[in-house]
């Protein structure tokens, strides 16, 4: 038994007695086991992406292994463009399979190493047409995690034919294998209203063209769960950058400032001017918003000049340039961090009417430069009347702000899309939410409020996240536990129960805590228990629309951490409550 156990080891200069007399039996079996086990995971080894819900930065997925029919020499420094895009990118061998690839993880494509990119404002007025320039905000430069070293991304992977994973460019690294497919693998163009199945496995047919490079980046980030990440998807799309496009960008670039990696969103302009790509209204609203969440207001109205100057923005009936509407509602999404001043309270004053100060000048700024052309209410997204009044309110015009509210709720066609719908609930929390005294006059002062808005369109009704806003009001009140769980049982009968969701039954059964009411956290935890064994499904069929990005992230590893952490809270409750009542005896 011991040596046939040993033929499933590898020793080609040991001979089987010599092994089998310095080993005991069980020690085979264990090696012998263990060596089974590992040729079968590697055999059976499928590609994986991590199942962490965040961004990794440390360890992302890069191509390697793949081999070109010619490498590029050492001291070549050409990058690869439109015009000689064959020449950098080769077809690969007839007979080859494209559409695998070995992957393997690599932890130095984001590097700590960070350069400073400041004094670009003089070089901007010169060139405004270039980004290499562009800053990051003196607040994150030294506080970034996930700055790419700009040395590794100019310089690139260049090695005889094979990709080493510590040396991948995540940007515009193109994999050798990913030039044109041959002639007899070329497939005709799938229908853009194709979908994809979470049943199937994850196989993505190799894009032929930017639009089908564009559709399978919105399947890795709409059907992945969790979603695919971003330093993953920045892989895959470097891999084909003949099929690069400005709506390819966009779409990474809009994912990289939510999650707000400057960093990435840097690298990702350079790359648009580094292979030419003509950028679109789109592409400069989004340098624009890069700008403004580093709080550069300034700097993003500079960048706004410079395409007024080249001729860039589109011309109304006059012929005259005119800032377009999408533009001039990033403007009004300024930095909502809040002011950095210091403890000292005769300091913090003054710093802070100064940041009012500058709210208002650019609130004024930009009602008197409105577009040419602006959308009629009842045809105008719930996202841009958001960001108007959001401004208004941190001015100080609740009463202004109040009014556009209701204008465009009465304005809007009967009945409205549940996107409509989320968006004008936004709007509403917003108004309903926004500087209310805590306490039980607060709360029905809030809640009439929002009784206000809602009958003013009858498709409104409001969900969990309104019902959560209204019971934040109450953690002052002395009698909270008890107010929230018979108001829930309120709009659970009025409104569905749908509105008792997790999140609203933990935040209850705190307040219950709170105020001592330990029926009610007993209540509240078996009901969450209950509508998590019984929540319903996600739909199985994927489209290639865009999801939004509460459906892409919908934050159940968070909730599931909340849960944890008060139930833990309460088990420290019960035990002093115990020990209190055994100490009594």
């Amino acid at each position: 038994m011991p040596l046939r156990a040993l033929r499933l080891l590898a020793f080609p200069t040991i001979s089987e007695p010599i092994v089998a007399s310095s080993l005991s039996f069980a020690s085979t079996l264990e090696l012998a086991a263990g060596q089974a086990w590992t040729r079968r995971v590697i055999a059976h080894t499928q590609i994986r992406t991590t199942r962490k819900r965040g961004l990794r930065t440390s360890a992302v997925l890069t191509t390697c292994n793949v081999k070109t029919e010619a490498s590029e020499s050492h001291g070549s420094s050409s990058s690869p463009s439109p015009s000689n895009l064959h020449k950098h990118h080769p077809n690969p061998v007839a007979g080859t399979d494209t559409s695998r690839h070995s992957f393997a993880r690599s932890s130095k494509l984001h590097t700590k190493a960070r350069q400073p990119l400041f004094g670009w404002c003089e070089r901007l007025q010169r060139e405004p047409h270039s980004f290499d320039s562009l800053p990051l905000a003196k607040g994150h430069v030294g506080t970034l995690r996930n700055v790419i070293e700009i040395s590794s991304f100019e310089k690139g992977s260049q090695t005889n034919g094979v990709c080493e994973p510590n040396r991948r460019n995540i940007i515009n690294a193109p994999s050798p294998s990913c030039g044109l497919p041959p002639g007899n693998l070329m497939e005709p163009k799938p229908p853009d209203n194709a979908c994809y199945s979470q049943d199937q496995p994850l196989s993505l047919p190799p894009p032929l063209n930017p639009s089908s490079l564009y559709r399978n980046l919105l399947f890795l980030i709409n059907d992945r769960k969790p979603s695919t990440p971003l330093p993953s998807l920045l892989d895959y799309h470097g891999r084909y950058p003949q099929f690069q496009s400005a709506r390819s960008y966009n779409l990474l670039l809009d994912l990289s400032l939510r999650h707000r990696i400057y960093g990435t969103s840097y690298l990702l302009f350079r790359s648009i001017d580094r292979y030419g790509i003509p950028r679109n209204i789109e592409t400069h609203r989004l340098m624009i918003q890069f700008l403004i969440q580093q709080g550069l207001w300034n700097d993003a109205w500079v960048y706004l000049d410079s395409l007024r100057k080249r001729g860039l923005l589109p011309k109304d009936e006059h012929g005259r340039q005119s800032i377009p509407f999408p533009i001039w509602i990033t403007f009004f999404r300024i930095s909502t961090r809040s002011p950095k001043y210091s403890t000292n309270n005769d300091q913090a004053k003054p710093e802070l009417d100064e940041a009012l100060k500058t709210i208002q000048a650019q609130y004024h700024f930009l009602t008197g430069l409105r577009p040419a052309q602006m959308p009629p209410l009842s045809h105008t997204h719930p996202f841009a009347i958001f960001c108007v009044i959001d401004l208004i309110l941190k001015v100080g015009e609740k009463a202004t702000a109040t009014a556009l509210a209701k204008a465009y709720l009465t304005a809007l066609p009967r009945p409205i899309s549940p996107n409509l719908i989320f968006g004008c609930l936004k709007i509403i929390h917003t108004l309903v939410s926004r500087k209310v005294k805590p306490g039980l006059p607060g709360y029905y002062k809030a809640r009439k409020t929002l009784f206000t808005f809602l009958k003013l369109h009858p498709s409104l009704r409001p969900n969990s996240k309104t019902v959560l806003l209204l019971f934040n009001m109450l953690s002052k009140a002395k009698r909270c536990g008890t107010v929230a769980w018979s108001e829930l049982i309120r709009f659970s009968d009025e409104f569905g129960p749908q509105l008792a969701s997790r999140r609203v039954l933990r935040r209850v059964s705190h307040l219950a805590l709170k105020e001592g009411r330990l029926d009610i956290v007993k209540l509240a935890q078996e009901k969450g228990r209950v509508t998590r064994r019984f929540s319903p499904r996600k739909r199985s069929i994927i489209t290639r629309s865009r999801l939004s990005h509460r459906e892409i992230y919908p934050g159940c590893g968070r909730d599931a951490q909340s849960w944890l952490r008060h139930k833990r809270t309460v088990r420290r409750k019960l035990s002093r409550l115990a020990q209190d009542q055994f100490g009594d005896h």
